[in-house]
């Protein structure tokens, strides 16, 4: 019962996070035997909306699609690729089924309501970036001290216009199955 739940949660989430402008957006492109890393931005590009993307996304696909609603290009294209996606606000977040498993009902609530403060914005577009340079950039925007606890490892990348800082470092920690904390001049980063 709890799962139903949890999903119902999500799926609350998401879809009351799409504003009117994405829509409409219809995507059209066919491609042979291209990778998922170029396929998927390729259609995020096209929403307007920011994203990120694991850098465990791998593999190679061939996809042919007129004019087919985005979400459901993105849908076609991971079907059957052990890939998942979830919206956040205003950002898509790409990853494998394991890591959509750190995306909790309490962590999204939370970054929803992170999405909504009037925190300095940040504007990244970035792809395959070391995680850490990463987070020390979006960490500067915030002024604050970064403690790490743990080492940050693996790469990432996002296209962020007029983000949150704390809506964006909050999303890229958890893909990494991390946590964070706030006090009032530092940042901490745990396992």
């Amino acid at each position: 019962m709890k799962q139903i739940f949890v999903l119902f949660f999500l799926l609350t989430v998401i879809s009351n996070s799409n504003p009117l402008s994405d829509e409409n957006i219809k995507v059209s492109m066919k491609l042979s035997n291209a990778p998922l890393g170029l396929i998927i931005p390729s259609i995020l590009k096209k929403t307007g909306l920011n994203y990120l993307i694991s850098s465990k996304i791998k593999g190679i696909k061939s996809v042919s699609l007129n004019g087919i609603h985005w979400s459901k290009a993105l849908d076609k294209v991971l079907e059957g690729e052990n890939l998942a996606w979830i919206r956040v606000s205003n950002v898509v977040i790409v990853c494998t089924k394991l890591e959509f498993t750190y995306f909790d009902a309490d962590f999204l609530q939370r970054m929803q309501e992170v999405s909504k403060e009037g925190s300095p914005k940040i504007n990244l577009s970035l792809v395959k970036v070391p995680l850490s340079l990463m987070v020390s950039a979006i960490v500067r925007k915030s002024g604050k001290k970064l403690v790490v606890t743990s080492k940050l490892r693996g790469k990432v990348s996002t296209n962020f216009k007029n983000v949150p800082w704390r809506l964006a470092l909050g999303l890229i920690i958890r893909l990494q199955n991390f946590n964070i904390s706030e006090s009032d001049n530092q940042l901490t980063i745990t396992s």
